[in-house]
């Protein structure tokens, strides 16, 4: 007696990208979408913010900006 089994797709593990790829990519295009939408003509020209080896800001208490920058949204 014979016991046939349902045949497996054959799949190219090359072409798949991960899950992880795939919210990247989402999140690129989004961010780039808002980017498209901002007219950096209208923005003020100040200086960049400063930032530590962490990428946390390094900012003094007595900058102008200090108290917008450490609200919590």
């Amino acid at each position: 007696m014979t016991i046939s089994t349902p045949s497996r797709r054959s799949v190219n593990h090359s072409t798949l990208r991960s899950a992880r790829k795939v919210r990247e990519d989402a999140e690129a295009r989004k961010l780039s979408a808002i980017s498209k939408t901002i007219d950096v003509t209208k923005l003020k020209n100040q200086d960049p913010l400063q930032v530590d080896k962490f990428g946390r800001v390094n900012i003094s208490p007595d900058h102008p900006n200090y108290k917008f920058w450490m609200e919590d949204e």
